[in-house]
C-alpha cells in the first residue's frame, strides 16, 4: 500500500485460450514464513500472506497459517504478485523464475482450497486491484530505451481476470540528476470506490500544487482536481506527492499529501498531512503536519496509524503516530526497536480496527536461504501503545 506508481517492466500481453481445470491448493508444503512479502489482514482474525514460494491464509489472527499455495508453483515457478479481496477470493500471478515463459493469472473463490487459471497470460505481471469478483484493474509500465521515461498502461477486466483490454495509457517523463532534467507529474496508486469511479494521487517533481486524478468511467478518461496547497516549510522542495487515498462507505475521502524539503537540491526530508473531504472531493480540510512515514493505515474514517514518523523534524528514533480525528491531531508512541526501519529487511503493518493491529519484521538476508531466520510477528490490542511478539505456525 504505497506512494509510487506500481510498475512492471514490460507490457507485452498474450491471451490464452480457455480456462484450465481447477486444481487443489496446498497439496504440499512450498515455502516458509521467513521470506514473506506482505501481511494482508482483513480483520482481527482473517487474512493472507505470501512469498515467492508461498500463499497462506489465516483465520485465527495470524497465529496459524494454512499453506494454500497454487499447485502450479513448483521449482521453476514462483508467486509474482497477489490481490486478496476477502477471505475466499484472491488472484495470484504464477510466473517463471527465469522469465522464459509468460506469467499465468490464477484465482480462487474458496480460500485457496482450489485454484483455477483464468486463461490470461502476460510476459510480466502487473499490480492488481479488484472491487468484486468480476471487476478489476492492472497497472503496468515499460521503461523507454534511454531510461528517461516510463510508458504506463491501465488495463481493466469485467470477467474476473480472463480478459484485460487496455483502457488508458500515459507517459511519465522522469527527473534525472545531477543535470536536473525535470520530469513531469504522474498518477500514483489508484483507489476505486465503485466499478466506475476511482481516485489517484498525483506526484510531481520539485514544488507543485497537490492534486488528484479522478475517473468516472472505469479509467478510460481522467480529470485533474487540485487540492489546497500544503503548508510551506523552509527549504528547497525536491518533490510533492498526493499519495494514498482512502474512501469509506457513506463517509469521507482521505488523501495523504507530502513534500520533501532540504537545504539544497541534493537531499531532503519528508513532511506531510492528511486531507479530508466530506463532499466527494469538492472541498478539503488539511490536518496537522507530521514528519516522515508514508504507509498510512486507516481502519475507519477517524482512526489512523503512521509508522516510522514523528511529530517534529527533531526526532531521536522512529515512532508510531496515531490519530482519532482523521489526522487533525496526532499522538506519538514509541515503537519496539525490533520494528525500527532496517535497510536490509522489511517491516509490514496492518491495523484492522482502532485498537487491533499487526506488524511483521523480516530478518536481514544471510549467507544462504537455509540460514534465513523466520520473520517475527507482533500484535497490538491497545492501538499501538504496546506490541507483543509471537511465532505463527505454518500448516
Amino acid at each position: 500500500m504505497r506512494l509510487s506508481v506500481l510498475l512492471a517492466m514490460i507490457v507485452a500481453l498474450a491471451l490464452g485460450g480457455c480456462d484450465v481445470p481447477s486444481s487443489a491448493g496446498g497439496a504440499s508444503h512450498h515455502g516458509s514464513l521467513s521470506d514473506i512479502l506482505s501481511l494482508d489482514m482483513l480483520n482481527a482474525k482473517q487474512g493472507w500472506t505470501y512469498g515467492p514460494d508461498l500463499v497462506a491464509r489465516t483465520s485465527d489472527g495470524a497465529r496459524t497459517f494454512v499453506d494454500v499455495t497454487p499447485p502450479d508453483v513448483r521449482s521453476q515457478q514462483q508467486v509474482g504478485g497477489t490481490f486478496f479481496l476477502d477471505s475466499k477470493r484472491a488472484w495470484v500471478w504464477v510466473e517463471d523464475k527465469n522469465g522464459s515463459a509468460p506469467a499465468t493469472l490464477e484465482t480462487t473463490s474458496d480460500g485457496g482450497a482450489t485454484w483455477q487459471a483464468t486463461g490470461f497470460r502476460t510476459n510480466v505481471d502487473g499490480g492488481l486491484t479488484f472491487v468484486d469478483s468480476s471487476h478489476g484493474w492492472m497497472l503496468t509500465g515499460q521503461g523507454v530505451a534511454d531510461h528517461t521515461a516510463v510508458e504506463n498502461t491501465l488495463w481493466r477486466t469485467v470477467d474476473g481476470g480472463r480478459s484485460w483490454p487496455a483502457v488508458y495509457r500515459w507517459t511519465h517523463k522522469l527527473t534525472i540528476q545531477p543535470n536536473v532534467q525535470t520530469g513531469d507529474c504522474a498518477m500514483g496508486e489508484i483507489t476505486w470506490t465503485s466499478t466506475s469511479r476511482g481516485f489517484a494521487g498525483v506526484g510531481c517533481p520539485f514544488d507543485s500544487p497537490p492534486a488528484l486524478a479522478v475517473t468516472d468511467d472505469g479509467g478510460v478518461t481522467w480529470t485533474r482536481e487540485p487540492l489546497p496547497p500544503l503548508k510551506t516549510l523552509a527549504g528547497v522542495s525536491l518533490g510533492e506527492s498526493t499519495g494514498i487515498t482512502r474512501a469509506f462507505s457513506m463517509g469521507p475521502l482521505i488523501a495523504s499529501v507530502s513534500r520533501c524539503v532540504g537545504p539544497d537540491g541534493e537531499s531532503c526530508r519528508q513532511y506531510g498531512a492528511l486531507y479530508r473531504s466530506s463532499d466527494d472531493g469538492a472541498t478539503w480540510t488539511q490536518g496537522a503536519i507530521v514528519w516522515g512515514g508514508v504507509d498510512i493505515q486507516m481502519p475507519d474514517p477517524d482512526h489512523g496509524f503512521l509508522p516510522d514518523a514523528c511529530l517534529t523534524d527533531q526526532c531521536d528514533s522512529p515512532a508510531l503516530l496515531t490519530t482519532s480525528d482523521g489526522g487533525a491531531t496526532w499522538q506519538q508512541l514509541s515503537l519496539p526497536r525490533a520494528l525500527w526501519p532496517n535497510m536490509h529487511a522489511e517491516r509490514f503493518y496492518q491495523f484492522v480496527t482502532a485498537t487491533v493491529g499487526f506488524a511483521v519484521a523480516t530478518s536481514p538476508g544471510l549467507a544462504s536461504a537455509a540460514e534465513s531466520a523466520p520473520a517475527t510477528f507482533y500484535s497490538t490490542m491497545d492501538g499501538g501503545h504496546t506490541f507483543s511478539s509471537f511465532t505463527p505456525a505454518l500448516v
